[in-house]
């Protein structure tokens, strides 16, 4: 929860800030020139105004004033999760009771769950918010579902952080020790865990040998020092993964 409000504050910064416009002579040609609004494609008279990026000053259009006021950046930044409702959520409510300072709304299933919530804070005078979604409640199947119904040209996100690698690797069923990683120790040591390891109690069932031979390709193809890089790799593949699949929703 740190680590995503820290994001936020930085997110923020960017999106209440606004950089003057900068034109180019092109740019003043083209906006005495235009005709008709980039927005409603109606006819421009005496209300034009010049439209720009507020991120980076730079001239995008010839608007009318009333578009242009009513073309803005959304200031609600969405934090996408799979299964919210049954799974992280509650440890991120959890995080979000011990915070001040912000304008907290939820939406309930029931008095433990929660399908959507989101965190509100005034900068000057616009308000930021964080908006948590369950992806499950659009997607309501598991996430190595989701990923087998791709095909690997979708994984844009996925490559952009692994430009070097082979990602068919981190696209197949990736298995993780649940219970035997039980505690902070355990993230330390240098070697995988025997296969026995990766048994679970909740399913009755442990991985087969095509399963752990896949976890030493690659504990050995990333070249990964203990365990705490396995679960650092193992969780950053969760997100890319899913950041691709609902880009591709």
């Amino acid at each position: 929860m740190e680590n995503i409000l820290k994001e936020k504050e930085e997110l923020a910064a960017k999106l209440t800030s606004i950089v003057p416009i900068s034109m180019t002579p092109q740019d003043e040609l083209d906006f005495r020139s235009a005709t008709h609004c980039s927005i409603c494609k109606k006819a421009l008279k005496g209300d034009r105004v010049r439209d720009h990026d507020h991120q980076t000053g730079r001239y995008r259009a010839a608007l009318h004033s009333s578009c242009n006021l009513k073309f803005r950046l959304s200031k609600k930044i969405p934090v996408v999760s799979h299964n919210l409702k049954n799974y992280d959520g509650h440890l991120i409510m959890q995080e979000i009771g011990k915070l001040k300072d912000y304008e907290i709304s939820v939406v309930p299933t029931t008095m433990e769950k929660y399908v959507a919530f989101s965190l509100s804070k005034r900068y000057h005078k616009f308000k930021v918010s964080l908006n948590f979604v369950d992806s499950f409640q659009f997607l309501s199947t598991s996430l190595e579902k989701l990923v087998q119904n791709l095909t690997p040209d979708k994984f844009n996100i996925l490559k952009e952080n692994f430009p070097r690698h082979n990602i068919s690797l981190l696209l197949r069923k990736r298995v993780y020790p649940y219970e035997y990683m039980d505690s902070h120790q355990k993230l330390d040591e240098e070697r995988l865990p025997s296969i026995d390891s990766f048994e679970s109690t909740l399913t009755g069932s442990g991985i087969s040998d095509e399963d752990y031979r896949h976890v030493q390709t690659v504990w050995n193809y990333f070249n990964l020092k203990n365990m705490g890089e396995y679960h650092d790799l193992y969780v950053k593949c969760d997100v890319l993964q899913l950041a691709d699949v609902f880009e591709n929703f």
